[in-house]
């Protein structure tokens, strides 16, 4: 593969990660989440009626999970990409075999952790919307989300759960883009060890 290829292959990369990465985290941080106490909209359970008021309960950390993970991933990115792109336009050569490895087997890692940040995501907007729709049969998710939501003396705007969908679909595209660079890293690493065995 030659260096430009890799330039154009890593920058896209990066590209639809990091956007994809950010549409997950602001996604979830701003609509799946309600309240002074940032409450998680995802697993909610008992949602049930009181008198004219339908109250639920919101115990999950998953939001917060999702959150902190995905900027983590975005600074691990930033870090990998970066020094390749450090290394391909200083330096016009590769990254040393050990480099590529140690990324290899972060991108690994990361790629596991997308998987299960995606799938909580993507399993907690199915809890979410049966719980909402098992008590008002008559409205939509997006219906119940859009009316807002109360915590105390708080009441909030409703949520977008277009938005959620939105994030959910995020999440598996970041998933996909770092099995792309663990591919390309192990590629890359035998690449670079017979490269630097040769000098």
């Amino acid at each position: 593969m030659q260096p430009k290829q890799q330039k154009l292959i890593f920058i896209g990369l990066f590209l639809v990660i990091f956007i994809t990465a950010v549409i997950q985290v602001a996604g979830i941080a701003d609509q799946g989440q309600f309240g002074p106490s940032r409450r998680c909209l995802l697993y909610v359970t008992n949602y049930h009626k009181e008198g004219k008021t339908y109250l639920f309960d919101s115990t999950a950390h998953a939001c917060s999970t999702v959150v902190s993970a995905g900027t983590i991933g975005i600074f691990l990115l930033a870090g990998v990409i970066g020094t390749h792109l450090f290394y391909l336009y200083k330096k016009e050569e590769n990254p040393p075999p050990q480099v590529t490895k140690a990324f290899f087997i972060g991108a690994c890692v990361w790629s596991f952790v997308s998987l299960v940040v995606a799938g909580m995501v993507s399993g907690g907007i199915a809890q979410m919307c049966s719980e909402f729709q098992k008590n008002e049969e008559h409205k939509s998710c997006g219906a119940v989300l859009g009316d807002g939501f109360f915590e105390g003396d708080f009441s909030g705007k409703g949520k977008n759960v277009n938005t959620i969908y939105a994030a959910a679909s995020a999440g598996w595209v970041v998933m996909f883009g770092w099995i792309a660079i663990a591919f390309l890293e192990k590629k890359l690493q035998n690449t670079a060890a017979m490269w630097w065995t040769s000098i």
